[in-house]
Protein backbone atom coordinates (compact mmCIF):
# COMPACT_ATOMS: atom_id res chain seq x y z
CA UNK A 1 0.00 0.00 0.00
CA UNK A 2 1.37 3.48 -0.89
CA UNK A 3 1.56 6.02 1.34
CA UNK A 4 -1.01 8.15 -0.11
CA UNK A 5 -3.72 5.93 1.20
CA UNK A 6 -3.09 5.33 4.29
CA UNK A 7 -5.00 7.59 6.80
CA UNK A 8 -3.70 8.38 10.23
CA UNK A 9 -6.40 9.70 12.55
CA UNK A 10 -6.23 12.92 14.28
CA UNK A 11 -7.22 11.50 18.44
CA UNK A 12 -9.14 13.71 19.60
CA UNK A 13 -9.84 13.05 23.70
CA UNK A 14 -12.56 13.89 26.02
CA UNK A 15 -12.28 14.56 29.86
CA UNK A 16 -14.31 16.23 32.98
CA UNK A 17 -16.24 16.10 35.34
CA UNK A 18 -19.55 13.55 35.68
CA UNK A 19 -21.88 16.15 37.04
CA UNK A 20 -21.70 19.07 34.41
CA UNK A 21 -24.87 21.57 34.99
CA UNK A 22 -27.97 20.90 33.04
CA UNK A 23 -27.73 24.57 32.25
CA UNK A 24 -24.35 23.98 30.69
CA UNK A 25 -25.01 21.06 28.49
CA UNK A 26 -26.68 22.72 25.38
CA UNK A 27 -23.71 25.16 24.78
CA UNK A 28 -21.28 22.47 25.90
CA UNK A 29 -23.06 19.69 23.11
CA UNK A 30 -23.21 23.32 20.55
CA UNK A 31 -19.19 24.06 20.93
CA UNK A 32 -18.59 20.54 20.90
CA UNK A 33 -20.24 20.19 17.54
CA UNK A 34 -18.67 22.92 16.29
CA UNK A 35 -15.03 21.96 17.39
CA UNK A 36 -15.71 18.11 15.72
CA UNK A 37 -17.05 19.82 12.62
CA UNK A 38 -14.42 22.62 12.23
CA UNK A 39 -12.05 19.73 12.54
CA UNK A 40 -14.15 17.97 9.47
CA UNK A 41 -13.59 20.76 7.55
CA UNK A 42 -10.05 21.78 7.81
CA UNK A 43 -8.70 18.15 7.53
CA UNK A 44 -10.93 16.22 5.18
CA UNK A 45 -9.50 13.41 4.37
CA UNK A 46 -7.94 12.44 8.16
CA UNK A 47 -10.14 10.24 9.93
CA UNK A 48 -11.20 12.07 13.47
CA UNK A 49 -11.43 9.55 16.44
CA UNK A 50 -12.77 10.45 20.27
CA UNK A 51 -11.20 8.59 22.93
CA UNK A 52 -14.09 8.12 25.86
CA UNK A 53 -14.06 6.39 28.31
CA UNK A 54 -17.79 6.59 28.12
CA UNK A 55 -18.33 7.93 31.86
CA UNK A 56 -21.40 9.87 32.43
CA UNK A 57 -21.45 13.39 32.35
CA UNK A 58 -18.48 15.00 29.82
CA UNK A 59 -17.04 11.45 28.63
CA UNK A 60 -20.65 10.46 26.72
CA UNK A 61 -21.69 13.80 25.88
CA UNK A 62 -18.64 14.31 23.64
CA UNK A 63 -18.95 10.65 22.44
CA UNK A 64 -22.44 11.74 21.31
CA UNK A 65 -21.39 14.72 19.61
CA UNK A 66 -18.59 12.74 18.02
CA UNK A 67 -20.57 10.18 16.76
CA UNK A 68 -23.76 12.60 15.51
CA UNK A 69 -20.80 14.78 13.22
CA UNK A 70 -19.22 11.18 11.89
CA UNK A 71 -16.53 10.82 13.75
CA UNK A 72 -14.89 7.47 15.15
CA UNK A 73 -15.22 6.86 18.84
CA UNK A 74 -12.99 4.50 20.44
CA UNK A 75 -13.35 3.66 24.03
CA UNK A 76 -10.55 2.50 27.01
CA UNK A 77 -12.74 1.52 30.44
CA UNK A 78 -11.05 2.00 33.39
CA UNK A 79 -12.23 -1.15 34.68
CA UNK A 80 -14.55 -4.24 33.53
CA UNK A 81 -17.87 -3.22 31.90
CA UNK A 82 -19.15 -5.16 35.04
CA UNK A 83 -17.60 -3.37 37.31
CA UNK A 84 -18.26 0.36 35.97
CA UNK A 85 -21.72 -0.06 35.72
CA UNK A 86 -22.18 -0.50 39.27
CA UNK A 87 -20.45 3.21 39.51
CA UNK A 88 -23.77 4.54 37.19
CA UNK A 89 -25.92 6.19 38.76
CA UNK A 90 -29.06 4.61 37.57
CA UNK A 91 -29.88 1.81 35.32
CA UNK A 92 -31.05 4.28 32.68
CA UNK A 93 -27.46 5.27 32.99
CA UNK A 94 -26.00 1.32 32.14
CA UNK A 95 -28.28 1.01 29.50
CA UNK A 96 -26.92 4.43 27.49
CA UNK A 97 -23.38 3.42 28.15
CA UNK A 98 -24.87 -0.40 26.47
CA UNK A 99 -25.98 2.45 23.38
CA UNK A 100 -22.41 3.80 23.31
CA UNK A 101 -20.37 0.87 23.35
CA UNK A 102 -21.77 -0.98 20.56
CA UNK A 103 -21.49 2.15 18.42
CA UNK A 104 -17.54 2.56 19.26
CA UNK A 105 -15.27 1.21 16.92
CA UNK A 106 -13.30 -0.60 19.68
CA UNK A 107 -13.17 -0.58 23.31
CA UNK A 108 -11.18 -1.82 26.01
CA UNK A 109 -10.40 -2.83 29.12
CA UNK A 110 -7.00 -1.32 30.80
CA UNK A 111 -5.23 -3.73 33.12
CA UNK A 112 -5.09 -3.29 36.48
CA UNK A 113 -3.23 -1.28 38.27
CA UNK A 114 -3.19 -2.47 41.97
CA UNK A 115 -1.44 -5.65 42.01
CA UNK A 116 -3.54 -7.54 39.39
CA UNK A 117 -5.88 -8.90 42.07
CA UNK A 118 -9.71 -7.87 40.95
CA UNK A 119 -11.10 -7.83 44.36
CA UNK A 120 -8.62 -5.12 44.87
CA UNK A 121 -10.71 -2.52 42.89
CA UNK A 122 -13.85 -3.57 43.98
CA UNK A 123 -14.93 -1.11 46.42
CA UNK A 124 -14.01 2.77 46.79
CA UNK A 125 -10.78 3.21 47.39
CA UNK A 126 -7.12 4.09 46.24
CA UNK A 127 -7.34 0.86 43.98
CA UNK A 128 -10.35 1.97 42.60
CA UNK A 129 -9.85 5.35 42.56
CA UNK A 130 -6.23 4.26 40.43
CA UNK A 131 -8.13 2.79 37.60
CA UNK A 132 -10.18 5.76 36.96
CA UNK A 133 -6.56 7.93 37.07
CA UNK A 134 -5.19 5.60 34.59
CA UNK A 135 -7.79 5.86 32.22
CA UNK A 136 -7.85 9.56 32.53
CA UNK A 137 -3.92 9.09 31.84
CA UNK A 138 -4.17 7.17 29.05
CA UNK A 139 -6.93 9.27 26.97
CA UNK A 140 -4.46 12.31 27.66
CA UNK A 141 -1.60 10.37 26.32
CA UNK A 142 -2.85 9.30 23.65
CA UNK A 143 -4.56 12.48 22.21
CA UNK A 144 -3.75 15.26 19.92
CA UNK A 145 -6.23 17.11 21.26
CA UNK A 146 -7.70 16.86 24.72
CA UNK A 147 -10.79 19.09 25.19
CA UNK A 148 -11.60 19.34 29.11
CA UNK A 149 -15.28 19.90 30.18
CA UNK A 150 -15.11 21.80 33.79
CA UNK A 151 -18.43 22.34 36.06
CA UNK A 152 -16.46 25.53 37.22
CA UNK A 153 -15.76 23.59 40.78
CA UNK A 154 -12.75 22.60 42.11
CA UNK A 155 -12.34 18.96 43.05
CA UNK A 156 -9.42 17.15 45.43
CA UNK A 157 -10.21 14.05 43.08
CA UNK A 158 -7.52 12.00 41.65
CA UNK A 159 -10.26 11.15 39.10
CA UNK A 160 -13.70 11.72 38.03
CA UNK A 161 -15.84 9.30 40.20
CA UNK A 162 -18.28 10.43 42.76
CA UNK A 163 -17.17 8.25 45.35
Amino acid sequence: MSVEHVAIPLVVGITGHRDLRPDDVPALACRLREIFLELGRNYPNTPIVLLSPLAEGADRLGARIALETGCRLIAPLPVTVAEYKNDFGSAASGREFDELLVKTESWFELPMVESGVPEAIRSPGDARNRQYQQVGEYVARHSQILIALWDGRPSDKRAGRRR
